[in-house]
């Protein structure tokens, strides 16, 4: 059975929120799911997988949010695959809810417990569509109306998460965002849920992680040094920290078959 995964962009208005939607069918396996920066939020229109981490599992709900940030979570599938995902971009999910985004760290969200009732039943309509164009536009009527009551006006934390990710050195934050480097260490654990350096030290796990398995490579020490890590042993722990499983056991073809990387997108993180 041959892998199906579509991609589709958001409209102009979520652009600057959402990475892109992707659907993905036809798939046996069910990929671990890697620390990371963003929040995912996923729509299982086919039989939801069951996902363990450490000594925590659960069979997953048709609709939640994923949120990996300290420890990674190995998912299993049970029947017919198939879901739709919504990658927000790094920081990004704060302007879709009221709740504090610190408490979504290395959980699993149940949809129905991050949206009061009244404001899911665009979920429902996506998991129920007869196609895809209808799964996209009920997922995109849902965003937008959340995006209209919930959206936060300090954009300069936005453009503090971007600035991170592509490298700006974290003392001269303050400066480049116009705010005191107390308020900025608040309010980016307030709306990106971990602090400054902690997102610093996924940005560059996620970087690399995406150029390895992207590239299906086994040879991870050029591009690991490339991406900002010190030597080997640094690189190494990070990852058996992150993973669970040391670069070379876990850089293996079976995991290059089916991941969760994609090539990054111009605008954002």
């Amino acid at each position: 059975m041959t892998m199906r995964c579509n991609e589709i962009t958001p409209c102009s208005a979520l652009r600057p929120f959402i990475d892109r939607y992707w659907c993905w069918t036809e798939e046996p396996s069910a990929p671990r799911r890697l620390p990371g920066t963003g929040h995912e939020l996923m729509l299982h229109f086919g039989t939801p997988w069951r996902a363990r981490a450490l000594d925590q599992e659960l069979l997953l709900p048709r609709a939640y949010v994923v949120t990996p940030r300290s420890k990674s979570w190995q998912n299993a599938a049970h029947g017919a695959v198939g879901f739709f995902a919504v990658r927000f971009r790094a920081g990004a999910f704060r302007h879709f809810c009221d709740e504090s985004i610190a408490l979504f760290a290395d959980q699993i969200g149940e949809a129905s417990q991050i949206w009061k009732a009244g404001r899911t039943a665009w979920l429902q309509q996506a998991l129920e569509a007869r196609d895809l164009p209808e799964r996209v536009a009920a997922v995109e009527g849902g965003l937008l109306a959340l995006l209209d009551r919930y959206r936060k006006q300090d954009d300069w934390l936005d453009e503090a998460v971007r600035r991170i990710y592509a490298g700006t050195p974290l003392g001269m934050l303050p400066s480049v965002v116009f705010s005191s480097e107390r308020t900025l260490l608040r309010k980016f654990k307030e709306g990106v849920g971990v602090t400054p350096k902690v997102f610093q030290r996924l940005a560059r796990f996620e970087r690399t992680l995406r150029s390895l398995m992207l590239g299906r490579t086994h040879s991870y020490l050029p591009l690991a040094l490339a991406g900002g890590y010190y030597d080997q042993a640094h690189f190494s722990k990070e990852f058996k920290r992150l993973v669970g499983e040391t670069p070379q056991t876990y850089l293996m073809p079976k995991n290059f078959q089916a991941h969760f990387y994609f090539e990054r997108r111009k605008a954002g993180v």
